[in-house]
């Protein structure tokens, strides 16, 4: 397995750790925002922000709150075609996890890899959006 390293702005399949109430700790596949690469190691090093599917329910309104730090990617957003997404995804950017670039933390059906789209950083309104959500999640840490 030689996967390309990722280049910040992609999306990628990343298993996501998640802290369970025993203590132990469960990987769950999700669509991730590559944040940073560090290919200085010999083992690609990558921080990602997972994301989660965003839902409304009948009424229209947000199932789950954001906040000032989540970027939400919707289905109408003209960048939207370019991410690989499936539907409105919510990248969490306060949690920020560094994961090497192996198939234990990232997923690529068999003859690809695990990126699946990418920010459009043509849209100076998704650039816009990105800088607010980026400083939110620094004041935050």
């Amino acid at each position: 397995m030689t996967w390309s390293p990722p280049q910040v702005g992609d999306i990628v399949w990343c298993y996501v750790p998640y802290d369970q109430a025993d203590g132990s700790t469960s990987l769950v596949r999700h669509p991730a925002l590559v944040l940073a690469v560090d290919a200085a190691h010999a083992v690609v090093q990558v921080a990602v922000a997972g994301g989660t599917s965003f839902r409304k329910n009948e009424w229209g309104q947000i199932k789950r709150a954001r906040k000032a730090w989540d970027l939400l990617i919707e289905t109408q957003d003209p960048w939207f075609a370019a991410t690989g997404l499936f539907n409105d995804t919510l990248f969490h950017l306060e949690r920020r996890y560094v994961l090497p670039y192996t198939p234990k933390h990232f997923f690529a059906p068999p003859g690809s890899e695990p990126k699946i789209g990418a920010l459009d950083a043509g849209f100076p309104a998704l650039r816009d959006k990105l800088q607010r959500v980026m400083q939110a999640a620094h004041q935050a840490q």
